[in-house]
């Protein structure tokens, strides 16, 4: 058993040995060729250094992004009449960059004055008392117990309905509008 660990080791020597033998051999080989070379520089890598622009382009993909971004809204809707600028062009703050057609809008402004009318001509006929007897009456018939109302304070109209309706003020809270 003794004499065969020590074979393994002697093969091991051995190999080790012939692959530094050939290590070296391509390594002086290697030498030897880059040491003879004459010294003559190939023609093709030669050229006359002359003074000049150099043209380079890059090609690359990405993203634009722009350094500052605005959104325009407008606080109407409506068909666009006129446009006073066009795309990408600058523009001063409170310039005018569109009009509206004002038909469409002028519409809307005398629908609204119509139903305001309606609703003016409409009061102390007992409609609001009717409207809360029968919405009260369907709750009880579908099961509720209880009725809330909200109301906003300052409707002094609508806060006295309710009070000869027999609602009391529970609570009251507040909410904030942004400007």
């Amino acid at each position: 058993m003794n004499s065969n660990g020590k074979s393994k080791r002697r093969w091991g020597l051995w190999i080790s040995a012939a692959i530094l033998l050939l290590l070296m051999g391509s390594a002086s080989f290697m030498l030897l060729g880059t040491l003879k070379s004459n010294g003559a520089i190939d023609p093709s890598k030669i050229s006359v250094i002359e003074k000049g622009d150099l043209a380079r382009s890059v090609v690359a993909t990405g993203k634009i992004q722009p350094r500052t971004k605005v959104e325009v809204k407008s606080k109407a809707s409506g068909i666009v009449k006129k446009l006073y600028v066009d795309y990408g062009e600058w523009v001063k703050q409170g310039q005018l960059l569109a009009e509206l057609d004002k038909e469409q809008l002028q519409a809307g402004v005398r629908e609204a004055s119509a139903v305001l009318m309606a609703a003016q001509a409409a009061r102390r006929r007992g409609y609001a008392g009717r409207v809360m007897a029968a919405l009260t009456a369907w709750g009880t018939a579908h099961g509720a117990t209880h009725t809330f109302l909200q109301v906003i304070a300052h409707n002094a109209p609508a806060r006295a309905l309710y009070e000869k309706l027999g609602f009391t003020e529970a609570y009251q809270y507040w909410y904030r509008v942004q400007e």
